[in-house]
């Protein structure tokens, strides 16, 4: 987990833009058919991985993303949003699981990985996060016993002191908040657009959901500098907000009220990489998450 600790305390834009370039593949040219849902044309396609890691990496990444979505969880239920707290620990299982499927055999330093006790560790996770999606419904937390920590808190610390990872997770700047709110979206997108075409609506609504707080937090958190001193270009990110907006508006009302049966496809995530351009250079060639 050293990775992404690395990141966030020195904010290089580059090493982030590594994590938003990540590849998912593509739907053919043309509509594209997710069972009877049909996507509008204009996605960029992309043709090559531009995510250079392993399965640690992968590892890391993906409990990093749980850490976030349960953080989030928890801040939306002390905010009294019990419906934006379940959409969270929701999306947060999408991640626990794809961090079992890249289990690495060792660590960068050879030191071998205790598959068996992550395995074990990731289902207490899980069944935690159930319970307290079921105390959501009465508006309560799941209940830990006096002196114990919460199992993601075991998760994290565990993993963490068996191998002698770091754990400095601070985003103290507004440049951070927003290169890591820009990134978020991004991912989150990335997940949406499978689960759309394996129909898994309510899990894609759930990502969509999510998505809220990091649009919303985009307007209060431009800097007038990013970390070289250069000036921010505010009026891009401001655009980028009432696009982003306006889009996950869109699809989440077409989603609801499920208009693409009716012939109304819903809109292709051309608008999230075209942002992305706004701030990388084509050079970086982000590929559209679906």
């Amino acid at each position: 987990m050293r990775n992404r600790a690395i990141i966030l305390k020195a904010g290089i834009i580059c090493v982030l833009a590594a994590l938003f370039v990540m590849v998912w593949a593509m739907p053919p040219a043309g509509p594209a058919a997710a069972g009877d849902v049909k996507i509008k044309p204009g996605a960029i396609k992309a043709e090559e991985n531009l995510y250079p890691t392993n399965e640690y990496g992968w590892l890391t990444y993906y409990m990093h993303e749980v850490f976030e979505r349960y953080t989030q969880a928890r801040k939306a239920f002390d905010q009294g949003d019990m419906a934006m707290a379940d959409a969270d620990l929701q999306v947060m299982e999408i991640f626990t699981n794809l961090s079992k499927d890249h289990m690495p055999d060792a660590l960068q330093d050879g030191k071998p990985f205790d598959k068996e006790a992550y395995v074990k560790s990731i289902g207490q996770l899980n069944q935690f996060a159930a319970d307290v999606r079921q105390n959501l419904k009465n508006k309560k937390w799941a209940d830990v016993p006096a002196g114990k920590l919460d199992p993601m808190m075991q998760t994290c610390v565990g993993c963490h002191s068996a191998y002698n990872i770091p754990t400095d997770f601070r985003i103290d700047t507004k440049f951070k908040v927003l290169t890591h709110s820009m990134h978020e979206i991004y991912e989150i997108y990335r997940q949406a657009g499978p689960l759309l075409q394996a129909q898994e609506w309510d899990k894609a609504m759930y990502c969509f959901t999510v998505l809220k707080p990091y649009i919303e937090s985009i307007p209060r958190n431009i800097p007038e500098t990013n970390q070289d001193g250069d000036p921010i270009d505010k009026t891009l990110f401001n655009n980028a907000y009432k696009d982003l907006k306006q889009f996950n508006q869109d699809i989440t009302k077409r989603l609801e009220s499920k208009s693409w049966m009716t012939g109304k496809p819903l809109p292709p995530p051309r608008i999230v990489v075209e942002n992305c351009y706004a701030c990388h250079t084509k050079a970086a060639k982000i590929p559209s998450p679906w």
